[in-house]
């Protein structure tokens, strides 16, 4: 390898391995439009859809990696929740939800076609979630790959989305064991979430759960001041009425 295209590649040396880099972030880092077709034609810069490129010693992207250049370099507000931030919280030992992954985004958020396109493996399988329930930014943090930090949703935030999913994406059983594992939720935190969420039925459940649970940061919610509206809520089809929470559930194995 010539010194001149050694100096060409270590120009690439910004870009995160595992991750696309966007032809307008690349223009950011100096590299121009004319650079860039160049790289293309040198096999140094990889297309994987318009505007959209690999670093040649990149095999594949992998979700987390396409989802961190959605976030840090196109700037979208769309995050991972629900199930797969709890998986990496390591709050669930469910193997089927594995590279099973939830993104979240406010209404109107469009994913770029690259992204939409883009074969990721067998192994991952993935949805976009358009909603407001919570509010947008509120209970994130960053997860630590190794190579880079993706934003994903705090414990709390998690449990809140994942109740919002179920019980398609995740059977009422099975997140009623999952709060079994959630000792360490932080009241304060869960305070501020409930206040703000727009989902009544969402709220309902979470009250219904925790209970079940006898967790103990649930009695240091101040329940007076989270609005659960009015009027019975279905949650499955074939269920019992439960008269605290005006909700129709299924039977639930608690071991009681």
């Amino acid at each position: 390898m010539s010194t001149k295209t050694t100096t060409f590649l270590k120009k690439l040396d910004f870009i995160l391995p595992n991750t696309v880099a966007l032809s307008s972030w690349l223009k950011e880092q100096g590299i121009s439009n004319d650079l860039q077709q160049r790289y293309k034609r040198n096999g140094w810069l990889k297309p994987i859809g318009t505007g959209a490129f690999l670093k040649f010693s990149s095999k594949k992207a992998s979700f987390t990696g396409a989802v961190y250049t959605l976030q840090k370099q196109a700037d979208l507000s769309v995050h991972i929740g629900a199930m797969a931030a709890l998986v990496l919280h390591g709050k669930t030992h469910y193997g089927r939800f594995k590279n099973n992954w939830q993104l979240f985004a406010n209404r109107g958020v469009i994913l770029p076609k690259w992204f939409k396109k883009y074969d990721f493996g067998s192994n991952d399988r993935w949805k976009l979630f358009n909603t407001d329930f919570l509010p947008e930014g509120l209970a994130l943090q960053e997860y630590d790959t190794g190579n880079f930090t993706v934003k994903i949703s705090q414990l709390e935030r998690a449990a809140l989305e994942a109740l919002y999913l179920a019980p398609k994406d995740a059977g009422l059983q099975e997140m009623y064991e999952i709060f079994g594992q959630l000792r360490n939720l932080r009241p304060n935190v869960l305070q501020n979430l409930l206040e703000q969420c727009k989902s009544i039925r969402v709220k309902r459940l979470f009250m219904f759960l925790a209970e079940k649970q006898r967790q103990a940061w649930f009695k240091r919610l101040d329940l007076s001041k989270i609005y659960l509206g009015s009027g019975a809520r279905k949650i499955t089809k074939n269920g019992k009425f439960d008269s605290k929470y005006n909700i129709v559930i299924e039977d639930l194995n608690t071991n009681e």
